[in-house]
C-alpha cells in the first residue's frame, strides 16, 4: 500500500505527459487552422508570387531565365 501511495506522489513522469498533451493540442490547432484557411493562404501567396514575377518582368534589366546571363 505504501508503494502505491509513493507511486501516486511521484511527479517525474507528469511533466513528460504534460508536454505531450501540449504538443498534441498545438498540432490539433495547427491542423485545424491549415484545413480552414489553407485555400485562402494559398491564394494570398499565389498573388504575391504573381506580383513579384510581374515586377521582375517590368524592370527591363532583369533576367527572367534565371541563368544569370542578361543576353548581351
Amino acid at each position: 500500500m505504501l508503494k502505491f501511495l509513493g507511486f501516486l506522489r511521484e511527479e517525474k513522469g507528469a511533466t513528460a505527459v504534460e508536454y505531450a498533451l501540449i504538443i498534441a493540442l498545438v498540432a490539433a490547432v495547427l491542423l485545424g487552422a491549415m484545413s480552414t484557411f489553407g485555400a485562402d493562404i494559398e491564394t494570398i501567396f499565389g498573388n504575391i508570387g504573381d506580383a513579384l514575377s510581374t515586377a521582375a518582368g517590368d524592370s527591363g534589366g532583369g533576367d527572367s531565365t534565371g541563368d544569370g546571363d542578361s543576353g548581351s
